[in-house]
């Protein structure tokens, strides 16, 4: 008797925060993008499942610790998005504006040994989208364009993945991805993980100023705040009583290991580490490092491969970024189900005082 109200208090207290959450399903959406071989074609592209980023590049400063081994880590990364996937592959997309989009993330985690490799565990951070037309060199942080944001993401927590390929009968409707909740805000360190295996969670946070950005003195051409709007909701396919909350981003990184760069090579300055550490205070509050090629643990200091790595590096990063939303159960059903319990447990005390 004590359990039916101890649970139906749970169900209760979920359906007034109304914040409990299962997984992300993949889906399809329209986005604020267009075909640069067919201007004449406006934006946006509709039903997109992914968008493709390719010749990116992170840097990753472990903070403390041992090296790779335990201990907390800040990553940069940025990525450039050139195509787009529905049912075909748009090979080069754009803003309505022409300027190239790109995706920026400042991220902090702590390091943890998965099946005997080296991870990062990310727990806090944020990225967007940038838009630039020109001049950005991936490899210098002192060109990129990190102020313009047009659209905003918070990282997740860890949560399962649910193929809504799968939901759809094998339509190709979604990206084909199935992780759990463990394979989640997981990067590898410097090494390269199989493809699929892991995926960094984000939700869209944009504001209305932000998304009119895209085209100015419009806030509302493209779904105002967002720019990836109309997403399939896929949550009634797999039960009664769900909704679709948040739209996300499930993000899967391919990092390209650059054992060779050190501080000196990577060519980073002062005016680097200064965006660096900016792109820090933004997405998790903290920075980046105290200086570049310095000996304490928080200056940024790579040191190529060999026994006295710092876990400091540089890495090539390619990636995809697939459309997709969280569901939770109706407040309504929640409010149902408690009220079922609690009935349940009256029913008991009144029959206990009976006998």
């Amino acid at each position: 008797m004590k359990n039916l109200f101890i649970l139906a208090a749970v169900l209760l207290a979920s359906a007034l925060q109304n914040s409990s959450s299962a997984a992300i399903i993949t889906s399809n959406g329209d986005v604020a993008l267009q075909n640069v071989f067919n201007p004449a074609d406006p934006a946006p592209l509709d039903d997109i499942k992914s968008l493709l980023g390719t010749g990116g590049v992170l840097f990753t400063n472990q903070t403390s610790g041992v090296a790779f081994t335990n201990g907390t880590v800040a990553t940069i990364a940025i990525v450039p998005i050139g195509g787009a996937q529905d049912g075909q592959t748009f090979s080069s997309v754009a803003f309505p504006d022409q300027s190239s989009a790109y995706v920026i993330a400042a991220l902090q985690g702590t390091i943890q040994i998965v099946s005997g490799t080296p991870v990062a565990l990310f727990t806090s951070g944020r990225a967007a989208l940038i838009s630039q037309s020109g001049g950005l060199q991936a490899n210098q942080p002192d060109t990129w364009n990190y102020t313009n944001r047009i659209a905003e993401y918070a990282l997740k927590p860890q949560e399962e993945v649910i193929s809504g390929v799968d939901l759809n009968g094998g339509a190709n409707v979604a990206a084909d991805i199935n992780l759990a909740a463990s394979q989640t805000n997981i990067s590898a360190l410097n090494i390269a993980l199989p493809l699929g295996s892991n995926a960094i969670l984000f939700r869209e946070d944009s504001t209305a100023q932000q998304s009119a950005m895209l085209v100015p003195g419009s806030a509302t051409l493209f779904g105002g705040d967002n720019f990836v709007f109309n997403v399939d909701d896929f949550s009634s396919l797999l039960g009664p009583g769900l909704q679709k909350t948040d739209e996300a981003f499930v993000a899967i990184p391919q990092q390209t290991p650059q054992f060779n760069i050190t501080a000196i090579s990577s060519g980073l300055d002062g005016a680097d580490l200064a965006v660096l550490n900016a792109l820090a205070l933004w997405g998790f509050g903290g920075s980046f490092a105290t200086g570049i090629g310095g000996a304490v643990d928080t200056d940024w200091n790579p040191t190529g491969d060999g026994v006295n790595a710092t876990g400091d590096f540089r890495a090539g990063l390619d990636g995809s970024f697939h459309i997709g939303h969280q569901f939770i159960p109706e407040p309504s059903s929640l409010l149902v189900f408690a009220g079922l319990f609690g009935v349940a447990g009256v029913v008991q005390v009144s029959r206990r005082r009976r006998v």
